[in-house]
């Protein structure tokens, strides 16, 4: 088979006697067109699988981000690699990485917490990277004053970095809030998110 059929997205079906193929390989081949496609496109750009994230987590230290990250390192299949560092008052962010099995590869996730504190922000823009998902978090106990403080610095740093990371906003200790709260949170998010100019099918809240 020719490498350049990798380049044919729209293809569907092929139809192919596996004995007559000496390229690819007969295990390619029985992997249908899409497994076929993925080994030619490997070839012909001379790529190879890449099972890493980056995983960026913004937030102030009221917003439990540690404890969110020990959480996914938790519930993770393999038993995640942490490396202690110093206190969050004394560091612009943490590393970490967990890694979650699926059900063809493992992915790795390489976690970078960043500080909250207000001395931090002029440095963690520096650090950041368009290759990564964004998790930002805050206190909602803090109301839309705390939202309206922080978001917007938040979208317009990841912004300037890459408009099309995917971001997650999560809103944390939503039991000590009513309804009527989180209602009103919520319209605020749209609205800043629309402010933001960045696609809104990738910011998720």
């Amino acid at each position: 088979l020719p490498k350049e059929l990798a380049n044919c997205s729209e293809l569907l079906t092929l139809r192919l006697d596996l004995d007559r193929f000496t390229y690819p390989q007969k295990r390619v081949l029985e992997a249908g067109v899409s497994g076929i496609r993925d080994h030619l496109y490997r070839e012909l750009y001379h790529t190879v699988p890449y099972y890493h994230m980056g995983l960026v987590v913004l937030g102030e230290c009221s917003a439990d981000k540690t404890d969110l990250i020990n959480c996914l390192q938790d519930q993770s299949n393999v038993k995640a690699a942490r490396k202690p560092g110093p206190s969050a008052q004394k560091t612009p962010f943490r590393a970490s990485n967990f890694t979650l099995k699926g059900a063809r590869h493992e992915v790795v996730f390489h976690v970078t917490d960043f500080a909250g504190e207000e001395v931090f922000l002029n440095i963690n823009p520096w650090f950041r990277t368009g290759r990564a998902v964004y998790f930002a978090l805050w206190n909602v106990k803090k109301g839309q004053q705390g939202l309206i403080k922080k978001l917007p610095q938040w979208l317009f740093s990841i912004r300037s970095r890459s408009s099309s990371a995917p971001i997650v906003l999560i809103g944390t200790h939503c039991e000590d809030c009513s309804k009527d709260d989180l209602q009103r949170l919520e319209e605020m998010i749209r609205l800043l998110i629309d402010k933001s100019a960045l696609p809104k099918e990738n910011v998720h809240s």
